[in-house]
């Protein structure tokens, strides 16, 4: 093995270790409680700034006492803003066109009937199937999911 490293030439250890540990416990255990103190007070800055990095991302507030005690002193996100109100105008835009599917009729005999056949489906869709909760969680998946899935059976 001519890798192996010669210990003849390694350099020699400066203090003998003894094989009898003579170490008293007590000053030992002091010096770790001391040396765990000094490490948690030179960190404490970086603890506190992390936990109100960590408040401010969930938006913690404190507790408001004024007016009157216990008041309400709730921070809405931002990003929560822009998704209720995305989810409110898709909600909004199928709600305002009602009946949301129209039907047409290719022939003229049957143009009579397509009103008919139009309120059948708003009636089906919105009242039996209770359309408005579904389109409203359509809306709810779609903004914050990116997908969303619908079950449509076809029907004669």
């Amino acid at each position: 093995m001519a890798d192996a490293q010669d210990t003849s030439t390694a350099p020699k250890r400066k203090r003998p270790r003894s094989s009898s540990v003579t170490a008293n416990r007590e000053h030992v255990a002091q010096r770790v409680v001391d040396f765990f103190n000094r490490d948690v007070q030179d960190r404490t800055w970086d603890i506190d700034a992390r936990l109100q990095r960590y408040a401010k991302f969930r938006m913690w507030k404190e507790e408001k006492t004024w007016p009157w005690p216990n008041a309400s002193n709730a921070a809405v996100p931002d990003i929560m803003t822009a998704c209720l109100r995305m989810e409110d105008t898709l909600h909004n835009a199928v709600m305002s066109q009602r009946p949301a599917v129209v039907s047409k009729a290719f022939q003229k005999a049957n143009k009579g009937k397509s009103t008919v056949v139009d309120n059948l489906l708003d009636y089906q869709f919105f009242v039996e199937a209770k359309g408005e909760k579904v389109i409203g969680e359509a809306a709810s998946a779609f903004v914050g999911d990116g997908v969303v899935t619908a079950f449509i059976p076809w029907v004669r």
